[in-house]
């Protein structure tokens, strides 16, 4: 993986891990060597990944499986960061990089994400091991998996698991600031004036005093007259985790209508 020296808190490089990757059923001795980077695992199933494990016919039952896959992923050079997001996991997963244990997740549709920075300093070939578990509920009353419909509805066969790794495992490569969300929210507008909401949630590798610049253009513009605001504002970030707010005013906005009442206008 190849990226330019990052300058800024956009993401510079993403590569995806799509698979096949390979599993195997839990048991006390694979838990405890699976995720070492020398363990020998020639003899397990091939698996989709973006994929549910009941897809494997020989793991449709499980409620834990076992997962591994390689990849190789190189440091970027001084003033990056690299991490592991992880999309979609249902519903459970202890996470292993090169054997070091680094987090875990939980959650059917809430993306989690690690900094592996050191981790692409020290080698080139890595080994990610994840433990995931999808329990099939036997009391629906006492049901602890949020997962909706999926194991709690009438028209699904309850026997099916939604367990498995369904969305893209993906490795990032970012400056020294990472923005990890970005809402957007219209607070008000009319013909003479919208005022836009931002609350963004970023990683910083220091403290810095950063310039925070917005752009707002139409996504469909047929006049071609492109941009329509920009901002800049410094904002002081501290060492980690940061949540930062800010305003932008678009003076005569274009704004969206229905179709029998106006035109669907868009904005970036």
């Amino acid at each position: 993986m190849t990226a330019r020296r990052p300058t800024d808190a956009r993401f510079d490089a993403s590569v995806t891990l799509d698979g096949p990757w390979v599993a195997a059923v839990p048991d006390e001795d694979l838990r405890r060597s699976f995720a070492d980077p020398h363990f020998d695992d020639s003899t397990w199933l091939p698996v989709a990944v973006p994929g549910l494990w009941r897809s494997t016919p020989a793991l449709a039952d499980e409620d834990e499986v076992l997962y591994r896959t390689r990849f190789d992923a190189t440091w970027p050079g001084p003033g990056s960061r690299t991490w592991l997001s992880i999309d979609g996991l249902c519903y459970q997963g202890d996470i292993w990089l090169d054997g070091a244990y680094i987090g875990d997740t939980e959650g059917y549709f809430q993306p989690h994400v690690f900094e592996i920075s050191e981790a692409v300093k020290a080698r080139t070939s890595h080994v990610l091991a994840i433990e995931a578990s999808c329990r099939t509920p036997g009391d629906l009353t006492a049901k602890r998996n949020i997962t909706g419909v999926l194991q709690h509805w009438d028209n699904l066969d309850p026997s099916l698991n939604p367990g498995g790794v369904w969305r893209r495992v993906r490795i990032e490569d970012t400056g020294p600031i990472r923005i990890n969300t970005l809402r957007v929210t219209v607070v008000e507008a009319d013909s003479a004036v919208a005022i836009l909401q931002f609350h963004a949630k970023l990683d910083s590798v220091a403290t810095h005093t950063v310039v925070v610049r917005t752009l707002v253009d139409r996504s469909s513009d047929s006049e071609g007259t492109g941009q329509i605001a920009t901002v800049e504002e410094e904002q002081v970030l501290a060492t980690g985790s940061n949540e930062i707010e800010w305003r932008v005013a678009i003076e005569q906005p274009q704004l969206w209508w229905p179709h029998d009442l106006g035109d669907p206008n868009l904005h970036d």
